[in-house]
């Protein structure tokens, strides 16, 4: 594969696109459905098949014929209800209602590593699945509807994040 670096530098004004975007149209906790079909369009449009999950969440599956191994990768998208300040051209348009937690950049990065792989398909010796779970901020998460909706169903592996302002640009902690 080419230089991850590289790819990545190629596809960053579309990722910040994205994360400006979503950070631009919050959502709160089990009213993710904006957002949620946002996401979905795009993953559609990167050709992956799109299977709706419990609240406004879905998965996004791109399918090797012949292969039996999966890997997913999960992010959650909604948002907290608290007043954004910034004056950003981005900042949320929501009255009390904005990513202060972070998933925009979560849903970008998750758009982001699904246009690199969907473009690069052909290389692929495992299935991949991407998680788009909703109401992560509210008790008790939608995880749990998710895992019962069956999105891991068929997953040997799974990967999620979470951004921290503390970690210093270009490092992973783990």
């Amino acid at each position: 594969m080419d230089n991850i670096n590289i790819i990545s530098q190629n596809n960053s004004k579309w990722i910040i696109e994205q994360r400006r975007y979503l950070h631009k149209h919050p959502e709160l906790s089990l009213c993710e459905s904006n957002t949620a079909k946002y996401c979905s369009d795009i993953m559609k449009g990167l050709g992956y098949s799109i299977n709706q999950s419990w609240g406004n969440g879905f998965t996004a599956d791109i399918e090797i014929p012949g292969v039996i191994k999966r890997i997913a990768f999960r992010t959650d998208m909604d948002a907290l209800p608290i007043q954004e300040k910034s004056g950003d051209s981005f900042t949320s348009i929501n009255q009390n209602i904005s990513h202060a937690c972070g998933h925009d950049t979560h849903m970008a990065i998750a758009l982001g590593t699904a246009k690199i792989i969907a473009e690069n398909s052909k290389r692929l010796e495992k299935n991949i699945r991407f998680i788009f779970q909703p109401s992560e901020e509210r008790l008790p998460g939608g995880a749990k509807g998710m895992i019962e909706s069956g999105c891991l169903d068929d997953v040997d592996e799974i990967y999620g994040l979470h951004n921290d302002p503390g970690t210093e640009i270009g490092e992973i902690r783990i």
